[in-house]
């Protein structure tokens, strides 16, 4: 294996592409030591390291690519990495790649090969723009964020989370219940101060709960907001005590 092209397992869960450049026996379990193309290195066991198949192998046999699909992307010249694929230009000339850490290329066909570490992602209709959800930013991290759009078949979503950052995630990457999605949405209402009155500006009356029909008003009672002196209907326009402007 020594001299192979692999993918190793880094310690954050991730694959990466590298190069074997040593084998030990340690304690009767063979070990690898992966010299990774962004210059990390580590000694990993057989089950940490999957040998790639050479670029001929991939797309250019027929094997186009298509969104959702688990694949290894050349970021530069002979480095692949993991990803998926979200999106395709007009004419299925160019892919765009969502890398695992969060980078993305458009890459053409032959920068892309399968990779089968992971399944690909399986369409998911339900997941429409304004669902919440929380994403899996890398391997064990959540973050909350919303939906803000799907790709074409629904296998990607491009999710903008709460602090800013956005990524393409596949389902399996997304937590979320079935009322997220199925509730209506509800128009967001600026909430009344409890100190100022309904007409105050900047405020607006709340709206009442869907499906609920509003309670009958009762005959309102108008005071000055200034000095509390009743106002009659003839002249509400301004107080007869303090003079102010209603």
């Amino acid at each position: 294996m020594i001299g192979s092209r692999v993918m190793g397992l880094w310690s954050n869960g991730s694959w990466y592409p590298g190069v074997v450049t040593q084998q030990r026996d340690r304690r009767g379990e063979a070990q690898y030591f992966v010299q990774f193309d962004d210059g990390d290195t580590a000694w990993l066991t057989l089950d940490q390291v999957q040998p790639q198949s050479p670029p001929a192998a991939g797309v250019s046999h027929g094997a186009a690519p298509f969104a959702g699909a688990r694949v290894l992307g050349d970021w530069a010249e002979d480095s692949w990495y993991p990803g998926y694929v979200a999106e395709a230009n007009a004419n299925d000339t160019l892919f765009f790649v969502q890398f695992d850490d969060g980078d993305t290329k458009w890459l053409s066909p032959a920068k892309i090969r399968p990779q089968g570490d992971r399944p690909n992602a399986a369409p998911t209709p339900q997941l429409t723009p304004g669902t919440v959800v929380s994403g899996e930013w890398s391997i064990g991290s959540w973050y909350p964020g919303v939906v803000a759009r799907a790709n074409n078949n629904s296998t990607l979503f491009f999710i903008q989370f709460d602090d800013g950052d956005q990524k393409w995630l596949p389902a399996h990457q997304l937590r979320y219940t079935a009322a997220a999605y199925a509730a209506p949405a509800v128009p967001f209402v600026v909430p009344v101060h409890p100190q100022a009155p309904a007409s105050a500006p900047g405020f607006s009356a709340p709206h009442p709960a869907l499906g609920v029909a509003p309670a009958p008003r009762a005959p309102a009672e108008i005071r000055c907001v200034y000095c509390n002196t009743r106002i009659t209907r003839s002249d509400v326009s301004r107080c007869p005590e303090c003079g102010a402007k209603l």
